[in-house]
C-alpha cells in the first residue's frame, strides 16, 4: 500500500487500509504482514512479533487506541468456561502439582477473559489460551464489544 516515505508520516490511506483490513479472526500481525508492513526479517503472517512498523513510522499501539476511542474498531473477548466438577479439576493436576492448569482452570467461569486471567497470573495470553482450549471440558465464549461501547465502557 501507499504509506509514507522513509522516516515520514503514514499516509490517511494506509491507517484507512490497515483498520480495514482488521476482521475478526485475523490478529494485527497477520494484517501488517499481508500488507507488507512488517519491518522483521522472514517475517509471515501468524508469526509476527512486531508491534510497531519502523518502516511507515506507525504506532500500532496509537492507531489502534485511536480506532476504539472513535467506534471505528470493536473489541473481541474471550471468556473460557469450564464445564467440568471440581473432582475433574483436582484430578487434572495429579499430586496437587501447581501447574498452569491448575491456576487458570478455577478463573474459568465465564466471567474472566484471557486478558484478565493471565494479569490475576502473571502469565501471557497464550499461555493462557493454550491451557484453555486444548481441552473438552473447557468451552471458549467469543464476546465482541457493542458499537457505542469505549475502551473506559466496553
Amino acid at each position: 500500500p501507499d504509506g509514507g516515505a522513509e522516516g515520514g508520516a503514514p499516509s490517511p490511506r494506509m491507517i484507512l487500509d490497515l483498520l480495514l483490513a482488521l476482521q475478526p479472526g485475523k490478529t494485527l500481525a497477520q494484517v501488517c504482514c499481508d500488507n507488507g508492513l512488517c519491518s522483521l526479517q522472514g517475517c509471515s503472517p501468524g508469526r509476527c512479533g512486531a508491534t510497531s512498523l519502523p518502516r511507515s513510522q506507525v504506532d500500532i499501539r496509537r492507531m489502534i487506541t485511536f480506532a476504539r476511542v472513535k467506534r471505528y474498531l470493536r473489541l473481541v473477548e474471550h471468556y473460557p468456561v469450564y464445564t467440568g466438577t471440581p473432582q475433574q479439576l483436582a484430578a487434572a493436576t495429579p499430586g496437587g502439582a501447581p501447574g498452569a492448569a491448575a491456576r487458570v482452570l478455577p478463573l474459568c467461569d465465564g466471567n474472566n477473559a484471557y486478558d484478565g486471567i493471565a494479569c490475576q497470573l502473571g502469565l501471557t495470553i497464550a499461555q493462557v489460551q493454550e491451557e484453555c482450549e486444548g481441552r473438552p471440558d473447557v468451552i471458549v465464549i467469543n464476546r465482541m464489544s457493542p458499537a457505542g461501547s469505549t475502551i473506559e465502557n466496553p
